[in-house]
């Protein structure tokens, strides 16, 4: 299902760059004025997009937001207006024109955020019941895996064991789970980890 509604925000998230990018370059009054606006829905787009992953990656500073927020937000104003101006040369009422590069660009930032949303990394999948269920049939002593995790409480204990078992082959969420945390979290561990070895 997941892959359905992630397939589904992407053939949206496409279709509405198309059509607004079409409905700019119809606005433009020559083929150089046409082309530029026709790029402004793209720049948009992939301005939302890139502040998305940095966000999610926990990777966007103060001043790298700013930046890419003001790109975004200069190329949606360009192209509501571009929209806006076609929709006016067409007849369209003044209210409808006003809301109709809204509806545009906004569908492509709810697309774009559904694309996100539904990858794996941000979804959290079941957990493997059977795996679990003859974990916890075999005794503690029996159970090498069990065996080698002690119970721990503390947050950076927590980590070391969420270590100790990604090392051991365990998969990510089973891991999250175990240790009682988010996969978000436990990806920022990894990359924390990664970034500075030495640091517990």
């Amino acid at each position: 299902m997941r892959k359905v509604m992630k397939t589904v925000c992407w053939l949206v998230f496409l279709a509405f760059i198309g059509l607004s990018s079409f409905a700019n370059w119809e606005h433009g009054t020559t083929r150089i004025s046409s082309f530029m606006l026709a790029v402004v829905p793209v720049g948009f787009a992939a301005s939302v997009f890139i502040l998305e992953g940095l966000i999610s990656a926990q990777k966007a500073s103060r001043s790298t937001f700013a930046a890419i927020g003001f790109v975004a937000l200069a190329s949606g104003v360009a192209s509501y207006l571009g929209l806006f101006g076609m929709a006016r040369d067409a007849g369209i009422p003044l209210v409808q024109a006003a809301l109709l590069p809204l509806s545009f660009d906004g569908v492509v930032l709810v697309a774009s955020m559904g694309i996100r949303g539904f990858s794996p990394a941000h979804v959290p999948t079941r957990p493997r019941s059977v795996s679990r269920t003859k974990a916890a049939a075999v005794p503690a002593a029996a159970n090498p895996v069990t065996a080698a995790v002690p119970e721990v409480s503390g947050p950076n204990d927590k980590r070391d064991k969420a270590f100790r078992m990604l090392a051991e082959g365990r998969d990510k969420s089973d891991v999250a789970q175990t240790v009682g945390v988010s996969v978000r979290t436990l990806n920022r561990w990894i990359t924390q980890k990664e970034e500075a070895p030495n640091v517990n």
